[in-house]
């Protein structure tokens, strides 16, 4: 499956779950799973005192960081939406040398 075809299916399937409500916030969670040596995309809807849902959208057998960046791009051509980053501590962008999520500070 190619970048722009796995960016279309989590597009289509994210979309059908954001609803443009009053005082909820929508995020997409991309989270690199070091076991299974993939990355893993969520869309989480938050409004407050109710329950947190989290949805799984799709996930990519690629460890590569070109890949996935180009995947993102392509999803935030179109959804317009926050995204947030777990399991990447320590990894920099191809394309910018700046984190994907910053380290872990060490205490002590």
């Amino acid at each position: 499956m190619t970048n722009q075809q796995t960016a279309k299916l989590i597009l289509d399937r994210a979309k059908p779950l954001f609803k443009r409500e009053y005082n909820v916030q929508y995020r997409i969670k991309v989270v690199y799973d070091h076991y299974d040596h993939q990355f893993n995309f969520y869309m989480i809807r938050y409004k407050p005192g109710h329950i947190t849902r989290v949805t799984p959208l799709h996930h990519v057998k690629s460890t590569w960081i070109a890949d996935l960046e180009e995947i993102l791009n392509l999803i935030e051509k179109d959804l317009k939406l926050t995204i947030v980053f777990a399991g990447f501590e320590g990894i920099k962008w191809d394309s910018r040398n700046s984190y994907i999520q910053r380290p872990k500070r060490k205490v002590g």
